[in-house]
């Protein structure tokens, strides 16, 4: 059986934590329909890892280069996500207007001729979402995060695997003992670039933080100017439109990003 992330009802994977097309979070902690692995799976293998003295292994692990994070990367896939899943929603609503118009024309409160300009205007608006659904495009794009978090859910899951075959007497405990060393290792090395990618979006994080209250104060200023009669109302009226729709994108941003880091 296929899963829909709610929001969008795109088809999703088990392991994604947010929906690949338009950014909806997947709670997996409070929703049944998308848990994957117990928490004492996860938990036991911790333990596994800390029993066993080959766990920790001698192999250091690879220690990867200094980064910075692409920022217009993230910002693109973030905002055409939101972008995604704000039509999405649109789209819900209209569907469920339509079904809310019918229903009351069903009762005998209105008659079919009544609600049919309102449907068509529905009807036309719906398919402007879908003519913008379409330029979007369809292909799920990965944050670099994600592919981080994904390769490391991998890489436990195999550790969890391995643990099992501790019953199977076809497999000795030196072959099992040196395939946990390796994927220790591996582990280990991932979550080094786990650190240093997440390190780099709280850096970020920050920054937009700020710009965001540079701006504010910025239109707070502008607001003064206007009443010392520096600046005129339509002009004014166009600056604070501009940069209300700018205090909005970084907010997006802001709020993305703050999801991401609670991974």
């Amino acid at each position: 059986m296929s899963l829909k992330c709610p929001s969008c009802e795109r088809e999703i994977q088990k392991n994604w934590r947010f929906c690949r097309f338009c950014g909806t979070r997947l709670d997996l902690a409070q929703n049944e329909e998308f848990e994957t692995t117990p928490p004492s799976s996860i938990h036991g293998n911790d333990a596994i890892l800390e029993e066993s003295p080959v766990a920790s292994a001698e192999k250091e692990p690879v220690q990867p280069e200094p980064h910075k994070i692409d920022r217009e990367t993230y910002k693109r896939i973030i905002l055409t996500r939101d972008k995604r899943r704000r039509l999405a929603l649109e789209k819900k609503e209209l569907v469920s207007q339509v079904d809310a118009l019918l229903e009351q024309v069903r009762a005998g409160l209105l008659t079919k001729e009544s609600v049919m300009p309102e449907i068509q205007k529905i009807k036309q608006r719906k398919e402007e979402i879908e003519r913008q659904e379409k330029e979007i495009g369809e292909l799920p794009e990965e944050l670099p995060i994600e592919k981080i978090l994904d390769e490391e859910g991998r890489i436990r899951d195999k550790l969890r695997k391995l643990d099992m075959l501790k019953k199977d007497d076809s497999v000795s405990k030196e072959t099992i003992a040196e395939t946990k060393r390796e994927l220790q290792a591996e582990l280990d090395t991932i979550r080094m670039q786990k650190h240093l990618e997440q390190a780099e979006l709280k850096k970020w994080l920050a920054d937009l933080k700020q710009e965001i209250s540079e701006k504010r104060k910025e239109l707070e200023k502008l607001y003064v100017n206007l009443q010392l009669g520096e600046l005129s109302k339509e002009k004014y009226e166009e600056l604070k439109k501009q940069f209300t729709k700018d205090l909005e994108g970084l907010a997006d941003l802001i709020r993305y990003l703050e999801g991401l880091l609670k991974r």
